[in-house]
Order: C-alpha cells, then sequence, then structure tokens
C-alpha cells in the first residue's frame, strides 16, 4: 500500500463515521441531489480498504456497503476529473461486466464528486440512474454545492455526546453488532446503550428525557398483502422519514418488527409531543413507494414520555418505555394516525 493511500485510509477513519447509525444531516443532502438531477439513487460514499459503505443512501434498499473491487466511487476519488461521470456503464469496457451495472441496482449513469476529509480524498458524493444519459452541465454546480456541504457536515459533529462517547469507545465489529442493517438505525441493543449515557448525562445536568415510542399501523397486512419485500421497504422509507423529521442530537432505534423508539435529550413534554406530532405527519403525508406496486398510505401511531432527571430520579429505560406503550395503546385504542401522551413520570 502506498503511503498516499494510507494517508487517505486513515483521513476516512478520522471521519468517525464508518458503519454508524443514518443521519438525517446526510439524508437531507442525498434528497435534494436526487430531486435537483433527477435521479432515482444518490448516495454519501465512503472508500475505505476494502469496500465502498455508504453513509446515506437514498433509492437503495437494505444496503449498506460494496465491494471496492466493483465501486464507481473507487474510480471516482482516484480520477483527475473533478466530476467522474460515466454516461452508459453497459458501453464502458471498465463497467459493462460490472455486477452492479449487470445486477441490482442496474447502474447506467454515475455521476461522483469526490468529498475529502482533512485534505484527502474519501469519498464521494454520487447521483446514480438505471438509464443511460447525458450529464447535463448545470447540474455540475449543484454537486460541487452539495458535496461541500457534506464536507461541513462531516467537519462538525451534530450527534448527542452520549451517541458520539458510543461510537468513540466501541470498536468497528461491536459498532456494526448495534446498528440495524435494514432501517441504519440503532437496534435494541444499541439505543439502550444511548440511554444509558443520555440518562447519565440528564441526571448529572438535572435535566429532563424524553422517549416517543412509534408504531407503524396495520403492518402485518402490508407483508400480507404485498409480501416481505415491500415490508422492507417500509420499515426503511419510515425510519427516513423519522430521521429527516428529529433534532440532529435525538437517537432514533429500532425495536424490533415495526416499532421504533425515538430518545429525545433535554425535552420537556411539550416539545416530546411536537416532535411525534411531525413525525407522524411527515410519515402520513407521502405515500410509500413499493416495488412493483402502488404508492401506500402509511401511518404511525405514537405513544410519549418523559422525566425530568435528578439526583435520586433516575427511571430507566423500561419505565420510560411502558409508559410511553400505555400511551401508544391509548393511540391505537382512539383510532390509530395519532399521538398520545403518558405525561411526566415523577418520584412516587
Amino acid at each position: 500500500m502506498s503511503d498516499a493511500e494510507s494517508l487517505r485510509l486513515q483521513a476516512v477513519k478520522d471521519t468517525g463515521l464508518l458503519d454508524t447509525p443514518a443521519e438525517g444531516r446526510f439524508d437531507r443532502i442525498t434528497r435534494i441531489a436526487r430531486r435537483v438531477t433527477r435521479v432515482p439513487i444518490a448516495t454519501i460514499t465512503l472508500v475505505d480498504k476494502d469496500r465502498q459503505w455508504f453513509k446515506s443512501a437514498l433509492g437503495l434498499v437494505g444496503k449498506c456497503e460494496d465491494p471496492r473491487d466493483v465501486s464507481f466511487c473507487s474510480y471516482a476519488i482516484e480520477s483527475d476529473d473533478e466530476i467522474f461521470v460515466i454516461e452508459d456503464a453497459s458501453l464502458d469496457p471498465r463497467f459493462q461486466n460490472n455486477p452492479l451495472v449487470t445486477g441490482p441496482p442496474f447502474i447506467r449513469f454515475y455521476a461522483g464528486k469526490p468529498i475529502r476529509y482533512d485534505g484527502q480524498r474519501v469519498g464521494t458524493l454520487c447521483v446514480i440512474d438505471h438509464k443511460s444519459r447525458k450529464f447535463d452541465p448545470k447540474h455540475s454546480q449543484d454537486l460541487e454545492d452539495l458535496a461541500l456541504w457534506v464536507e461541513s457536515e462531516i467537519d462538525s459533529d451534530r450527534l448527542s455526546e452520549a451517541q458520539l462517547e458510543l461510537m468513540s469507545e466501541v470498536d468497528r465489529l461491536r459498532e456494526m453488532a448495534l446498528v440495524d442493517p435494514l432501517t441504519r438505525t440503532w437496534n435494541r441493543a444499541g439505543i439502550q446503550e444511548v440511554f444509558s449515557r443520555e440518562s447519565s448525562l440528564a441526571e448529572r445536568e438535572k435535566q429532563p428525557l424524553g422517549v416517543i415510542m412509534c408504531d407503524i399501523d396495520h403492518f402485518k397486512s402490508v407483508n400480507d398483502t404485498y409480501g416481505h419485500d415491500a415490508g422492507d421497504a417500509v420499515l426503511k422509507r419510515v425510519a427516513d422519514r423519522i430521521r429527516l423529521t428529529v433534532r440532529p442530537y435525538d437517537s432514533i432505534g429500532r425495536m424490533g418488527g415495526e416499532e421504533f423508539l425515538v430518545i429525545l435529550p433535554k425535552s420537556h413534554g411539550p416539545t416530546v409531543k411536537a416532535v411525534a406530532e411531525r413525525i407522524r405527519q411527515s410519515v402520513e403525508r407521502i405515500p410509500i413507494e413499493l416495488p412493483d406496486s402502488d404508492p401506500l398510505r402509511v401511518t404511525l401511531s405514537l405513544g410519549t414520555s418523559h422525566a425530568i432527571y435528578r439526583p435520586g430520579f433516575q427511571p430507566d429505560l423500561e419505565v420510560l418505555m411502558k409508559a410511553a406503550d400505555q400511551a401508544l395503546y391509548e393511540a391505537k385504542r382512539g383510532g390509530r394516525n395519532r399521538v398520545a401522551e403518558a405525561g411526566e413520570l415523577k418520584p412516587v
């Protein structure tokens, strides 16, 4: 390995992003990139030693990495071009037999703008289409501007202190074990660790801490009617919308099945309820695209609870979740697609 590549790989590691949960601040950028360039797929990709890993991947379901030897983005960071463009991969001898061209996601068009950290090309912001196309010159400036936005976000730690602590203390393999691979949220074990740290911070600072339980209404009928691929698409899209709705320092975990937990540091009851209502509206507002089917209207039922932490009063996650679960049950009993509050937990 060359010295230059060693420096580049160290910069990739130093971003602190590899194998971390997806974040709304990066998904917003890929969402805009898809919209302005009118493509179905946009990713923020880090190019590691043997793989390309997606910090954000809108338009790809259930995928977080590919081997580096099939990576278009690897070519992009090694190219002398400021934006690496392939207008028809099926006609390019470098890519025509690539499994990402001959199989899913069936790449034809690719445009990737390298992103830098500590002076090194650590990855790309790229846009992808299933059909060949010319690269519109006006989109060059759009990708330039959005890539600068990505770089600014990498430079600024926006996760909560508890999440940053957790990611700094665990190695890559354990970090991967704490993230749900489908939705790119924390899994149950991961969100429990985040909560433990958040509650300790809340007690030390005598701050409130809120939780939201979110349950997808009639999810079983989605699987039964449309199949498990459709169910996976719904889970991922719901997670994406929750992520784009909550604050950067809030934490999202998939508790299993169709249930999600959101932890909100320094949040009183009205704030927790307001965030829950925004989540509900963001999911209900736009039907979810399904593979091989018409868009599906999806709704959530949500329950909230919160406590003001102080020395000697530090309710655990199970207590807060039980209260939020009871509120969630009330929301379902009241007709679903609504938010119910459990109120503030107080010392007995």
